[in-house]
């Protein structure tokens, strides 16, 4: 009953679709009811489809809702070229890409699929041979244009026109701003370009004192503007520095910054307090004494004389005379001699005049100077020492490099060089590989507190 109720089955299928191609039941149970080829003959690197109808009448039967996979065979290997297919009840389409290098000559086709008892593998082969043929070789002309001629500078500025060099090296920063244009290809990108600031008598580009840095710039690829922030060692060499960027085009020259900027080292400022004393000036003060004048006037003297019976009244009238004392310091003119009165003499004999005794000289009086002693000088006042006090004194202090001398790849190999193309072929820059650090003594400002009890300052100051 069961082999009629099949047979019936497979009746009804040949009658129901058209048949390409029929052949005899396989010995594992299943059959191509039947199938069709896009082309029976196929370039490499195309697709051709291959529809089949199975026919398994036999047990186990394949899975009605099971994906065949399909499969081109030639000299005996087989290349699941197809993946699954896509299938409507048990009618299986496949659609093969032909691979470059599958062999040209004839190649045959075949599926598989899942038995219903999960674990058989239904294999049908088709009855069809194709033809696979190289392809046509086809001429593609192409026209590259490659721009000539290089970036050009269109102008550059430094942050700064001159800078003395501080002992941190934060201070030492300066930035440097460079528009470049492109007129001949729009070559300009966004990707980081490299860039160094040297004085202008060091090698290019890792000469002494040289410092890099990158930017990825702004505008478009005819015309761009980039920024660069460079930090000067603090030992860097003292002159002129000028700034030069990485041709931002590959296999153009380097663009030369046209700014210039200054750098000198600091300037140790020594304080010297100078003691100046003043001496009074001393006055001597000139002590002129002044005697008043002396007049000593001598009265006229009157003598009477009685003579018996003859009464003669005689009057002379002497002159007095005038003594003037003169004070040494300021001699006095003498004053003119008093005229004597005419005396009126009787007719009796004129007796002489009695003689005036000559009155004493007086003395100058002497003046006697108090002597001046001049202002002692005193020495200035030693003012008391302040509690604490600034002194310089040298350490020792590490600054990190920033001069790159290499760089690490991203294959793990190692490069030499720093500009922009490094590591190009081995997956671009993993890791910079930058010089050592330097250790240099640089002058820092202490304070030092007083000792009260010895009035000393400590040895041991802390940095101010």
């Amino acid at each position: 009953m069961k082999k009629l109720l099949a047979f019936a089955v497979f009746i009804s299928a040949i009658l129901t679709f058209p048949l390409t191609s029929v052949s005899a039941a396989n010995t594992n149970g299943c059959s191509v009811a039947s199938e069709s080829l896009s082309s029976n003959s196929v370039f490499q690197n195309t697709n051709f489809t291959w529809v089949i109808q199975a026919n398994c009448y036999r047990h186990p039967y394949i899975m009605n809702y099971e994906q065949g996979i399909g499969y081109l065979c030639s000299n005996g290997v087989c290349f699941n070229v197809a993946g699954k297919s896509t299938r409507s009840s048990y009618t299986y389409s496949f659609t093969f890409l032909v691979p470059l290098n599958f062999p040209i000559g004839s190649a045959t086709l075949k599926m598989t699929a899942r038995g219903s008892d999960y674990t058989t593998i239904q294999e049908i082969n088709s009855n069809f041979t194709l033809s696979i043929v190289a392809p046509i070789p086809t001429t593609t002309t192409t026209t590259t244009t490659v721009a000539t001629g290089s970036p050009s500078l269109v102008s550059d500025s430094l942050s700064k026109s001159s800078m003395v060099l501080q002992s941190n090296i934060s201070s030492n920063s300066v930035y440097w701003t460079v528009r470049v244009q492109d007129p001949f290809g729009g070559r300009l990108t966004s990707a980081t370009v490299g860039a160094r600031l040297c004085p202008t008598t060091a090698s290019w580009p890792d000469g002494p004192g040289c410092t890099g840095a990158t930017s990825t710039g702004q505008g478009n690829s005819l015309d761009r503007t980039y920024t660069f922030f460079f930090l000067i060692s603090s030992d860097a060499p003292m002159g002129q520095w000028l700034g030069r960027i990485f041709g931002p085009v590959s296999g153009q020259p380097d663009i030369i910054g046209l700014s210039r900027i200054t750098v000198t080292a600091q300037t140790t400022t020594t304080t010297t307090t100078a003691l100046t004393t003043t001496i009074p000036p001393t006055t001597t003060t000139s002590t002129t004494t002044t005697v008043p004048q002396t007049t000593t006037t001598v009265a006229p003297t009157t003598t009477t004389t009685t003579v018996p019976r003859t009464t003669t009244t005689t009057t002379t009238t002497a002159p007095a005379p005038v003594v003037q004392q003169q004070a040494p310091a300021q001699p006095v003119q003498p004053q003119a001699p008093v005229k004597p009165v005419k005396p009126i003499v009787p007719a009796a004999p004129v007796l002489p005049a009695t003689p005036v005794p000559a009155q004493p000289q007086p003395q100058a009086p002497t003046a006697t100077l108090p002597k001046v002693q001049p202002p002692a000088v005193q020495a200035p006042a030693i003012p008391p020492k302040s509690q604490w006090k600034y002194v310089t004194k040298r350490i020792l202090q590490t600054i990190p490099s920033n001069i790159k001398t290499g760089a690490i790849c991203k294959n793990g190999s190692t490069a030499n060089t720093t500009h922009p193309l490094t590591c190009l072929k081995q997956g671009g820059v993993k890791k910079w590989i930058y010089s050592p650090s330097k250790k240099i003594y640089v002058n820092k400002k202490h304070i030092c507190y007083l000792n009260k009890s010895t009035n000393k300052y400590t040895k041991n100051c802390k940095l101010a």
